[in-house]
């Protein structure tokens, strides 16, 4: 029995690898920023000082309509975790 026996199949398809990267802000505090063609925006936020990795789109901002103004607000914006998100 190898190690992999069991776990062949654990992983499937990389939900965001449809988004472009669109913008990077690498500070100590990290943004992301990537979109679809259809308009629909992500950004991943990453806290160097704790280690957290979190997100935040449409569903988490309805204020925030365009990725544009999504990117622009950035700090400001509610981030959660990915499995809370819808739309993506």
């Amino acid at each position: 029995m190898g190690v992999s026996s069991g776990v062949s199949h654990a992983y499937t398809a990389d939900i965001l690898a449809p988004y472009a990267l669109n913008n990077l802000e690498d500070a100590a505090t990290m943004y992301v920023g990537k979109a679809l063609p259809d308009g629909r925006w992500l950004i991943q936020r990453f806290v160097t000082a704790t280690g957290n990795m979190d997100y935040a789109n449409l569903s988490n901002n309805a204020a925030a309509t365009t990725y544009a103004s999504a990117w622009a607000g950035r700090a400001a914006l509610t981030y959660g975790t990915f499995q809370s998100l819808t739309g993506v």
